[in-house]
């Protein structure tokens, strides 16, 4: 399928096409990163496999990080580290990238930035289309180049306020039906490394409400904090690898959550001056049940 000239694609559904189709993504590829760490200049080649959530990325054996290995799921990063024969496992870091691409468009939306197409340009042997970003006021942010037909981004870079150049990547290579052997997405495990675990700590200024009823085979995920109008909102995510449900909580008036789409679900409940909101690919009854399992909890 030859790809759709940049000029018949928006810049905005460029990104949306990008935003949909990152879940879905499998591939391996090569890629070039640069970026700036105590003002020195750093260029790393990495080697990638990406398939959905799931991500494992390895080094070159001349690159100054060969031996590391990083390996992403919905429930956790683990990166080992050779040098210090180490594997820290933190919170997941890959949707955050989604949350960005979010956050432009709805930036574009209420006329925070600005966006353009630049053209295509060939990236890894691949037609893609290119995207700016800028403020308000036209100072450059980001600029993305994306394969129209996958909506792999492929190449990437980011701007100061002052234009410089802060970071950028750029695939060289990409193979779309790569070897996926069992274990590649598997938590690391070295002989003798220690394991040092990373947990996401949050200081609201309330206590934090946890059901004491899940569905069967879920269990928390991840949690990540927010702010909407100013306020702190937690998030606590909850799934069983096919179903999912996030609870929003804070202070005040309920949190605002997205509207039901997709077949999402949403439940809402007051414990005292704390509102929890419960949102997800479920029944609306098992939410409700996992709000009143807060209840009986004593909360």
């Amino acid at each position: 399928m030859a790809a759709v000239p940049a000029f018949c694609i928006d810049a905005k559904g460029l990104l949306n096409k990008a935003i949909a189709q990152q879940p879905k993504l499998v591939y391996s590829g090569q890629r070039t990163v640069e970026m700036t760490v105590g003002g020195e200049r750093r260029t790393l080649v990495e080697y990638v496999l990406h398939s959905g959530r799931r991500s494992r990325t390895t080094y070159p054996n001349d690159s100054p990080r060969r031996g590391f290995v990083i390996v992403e799921t919905p429930l956790a990063r683990w990166e080992y580290n050779p040098k210090r024969n180490e594997i820290r496992k933190t919170p997941p870091k890959r949707d955050d990238s989604l949350r960005v691409l979010r956050a432009l468009v709805r930036g574009a939306e209420t006329g925070r930035l600005k966006l353009a197409t630049l053209g295509s340009a060939t990236v890894a042997g691949i037609l893609a289309n290119g995207v700016s970003i800028s403020d308000a006021s036209g100072n450059l942010a980001r600029k993305m180049w994306i394969d129209p037909d996958t909506g792999l981004i492929l190449k990437a870079e980011q701007f100061g306020r002052v234009g410089g150049r802060l970071a950028s990547f750029a695939y060289t290579r990409v193979n779309f039906k790569p070897d996926i052997r069992p274990g590649d997405f598997a938590p690391l495990k070295r002989r003798g490394a220690k394991v040092v675990e990373e947990e996401q700590d949050f200081d609201v200024p309330w206590t934090v409400l946890q059901p004491k009823w899940l569905p069967p085979n879920f269990t928390e995920i991840r949690r990540g904090l927010r702010k909407f109008n100013g306020k702190p909102v937690l998030l606590i995510h909850y799934g069983s690898g096919q179903k999912n449900f996030t609870l929003f909580q804070s202070q005040g008036a309920a949190p605002h959550v997205p509207e039901n789409s997709n077949g999402l679900q949403m439940a809402s409940e007051a414990f005292g001056d704390v509102w929890v909101t419960a949102v997800g690919n479920v029944s609306r009854e098992t939410l409700q049940q996992v709000l009143q399992s807060i209840r009986q909890n004593g909360q």
